[in-house]
């Protein structure tokens, strides 16, 4: 792979992303198929931002548990691009959870649905009613209300409820429900009932290696090593406007339009010199502490869920290419909330304890990894602010030839479905303004 540093004062490109991670990787590879010369600046000495993997001890670590969404905006991209990651389905039968002292089977089938000690009789028959229901539901009419009044209105049963913000909190890493926007979870609680997720062999970082190669491939320019300090915009010719991005050793990179795909919202605004602009819009971060541990024994569960607790163990390795041979690999995660105090001793005992309750023996960890305060998504969609159609547009405003994309960027998707998804949408704006830009130059 050559990534190398960009040619200072570089010519003019249609189109500068900066950064590299899933949202700027998979904007260079459809710029580029669209025929757009493409520059790609990544402040770090490789591209991959988020999605990078950690090698430890022969164990392929993810920065949290990452799971890919089959009928996700992402997994369709990939599809698109010609890369469809391998990998497997978790194995939910026989999987447990737990609602206060009460430890059951989750109620994954009928079969356990019937079994299960988690909910009473008229929990059971109330479950089985309403996950027939939400296939039909449509997320956008409950954009402006949270998870708690979603959840309010499907039951009035303790039990059922509790379950209910367990399998949400799952599906969405955020256990803010009284702020965040019901149309986000039930997006992905559809997601999840329809084609389910995919663990992927050697963890995402094997995405985000073909991305890179395919772009690199298809004639992009990938400069790695040197941060953008500011975006602006500048005169270009033939009376056309055009952007300019200068970095930290002093290069002036110019372009005809420019795709910031760095990571939070207050880089965007720094970069753009907006003040506080995005951060006022996107929502606060949603935010986990994650356990992973290697094991030499597995547990005999393959999830394990505190329902009521924001708890959740899963056993990677039994699907995806995750550990060495012989070995195996749990991740835990405690689902956060903002402004959560809780300090990193307790809440790892927290996890191991709930690892403990999960099966796994103690004298079976062979590795340890603990990250406290891991940035899920840069941006949650809030019920105040109207849900995912309320978070921030790809085009920057006022400012032409200037846009977002990241997972806390446009109105599609949630996580790494919504840095795929305003990707494509900046894609098509981008693509769409060149094309203007060419039929001017040809009739003048």
């Amino acid at each position: 792979m050559n990534e190398r540093a960009a040619t200072p004062n570089a010519g003019t490109v249609d189109l500068q992303i900066v950064g590299g991670g899933l949202a700027g990787l998979v904007a260079a590879n459809l710029a580029a198929d669209a025929g757009l010369s493409v520059r790609l600046l990544e402040r770090q000495s490789h591209a991959g931002g988020r999605a990078t993997k950690a090698d430890h001890r022969g164990y392929r670590l993810n920065l949290g548990p990452h799971a890919l969404y089959l009928r996700g905006a992402l997994r369709r991209t990939l599809v698109d691009l010609g890369i469809d990651p391998p990998g497997a389905a978790p194995i939910l039968k026989g999987s447990t959870g737990s609602i206060g002292d009460r430890a059951g089977l989750l109620p994954v089938g009928p079969a356990s649905l019937l079994r299960t000690r988690l909910l009473s009789a008229g929990a059971r028959k109330d479950l089985a009613l309403i996950m027939a229901r939400i296939p039909k539901m449509d997320p956008a009419a409950r954009a402006d209300i949270t998870v708690d009044a979603f959840l309010d209105g499907l039951t009035r049963r303790p039990d059922l409820r509790a379950l209910l913000w367990g399998l949400v909190n799952l599906a969405t890493y955020n256990a803010a429900s009284d702020v965040a926007s019901a149309d986000a979870a039930l997006s992905q609680i559809q997601m999840s009932l329809d084609e389910g997720v995919r663990y992927v062999d050697g963890g995402w970082s094997s995405i985000v290696d073909r991305l890179r190669a395919r772009a690199v491939g298809a004639g992009v320019t990938l400069a790695a090593g040197d941060a953008v300090t500011e975006v602006v915009l500048a005169p270009v010719s033939e009376g056309i406007a055009g952007t300019v991005a200068r970095t930290a050793d002093g290069q002036v990179l110019r372009s005809a339009s420019t795709l910031v795909a760095a990571g939070s919202p207050a880089v965007a605004d720094r970069l753009f010199g907006l003040g506080d602009h995005y951060r006022s819009l996107a929502g606060p971060p949603v935010e986990a502490s994650v356990l992973d541990l290697g094991l030499t024994a597995p547990p005999p569960v393959g999830a394990h869920l505190g329902l009521d607790r924001a708890l959740c163990a899963t056993v990677h390795s039994v699907a995806a290419g995750l550990a060495p041979d012989g070995l195996h690999l749990a991740s835990l995660a405690r689902y956060r909330r903002p402004g959560d105090g809780l300090a990193p001793d307790d809440t790892r005992e927290l996890l191991l304890a709930h690892g403990r309750e999960m099966g796994i023996d103690p004298e079976a960890i062979a590795m340890e990894r603990y990250l406290h305060q891991l940035t899920v998504t840069w941006g949650m969609p809030t019920a105040e602010r109207g849900g995912l159609a309320g978070r921030p547009p790809v085009a920057v405003p006022d400012r032409p030839g200037l846009f977002v994309a990241g997972d806390w960027v446009g109105p599609r998707g949630l996580l790494a479905d919504a840095a795929a998804a305003s990707a494509a949408d900046a894609v098509a704006a981008i693509v769409s303004a060149h094309d203007r830009r060419s039929s001017t130059l040809v009739v003048s």
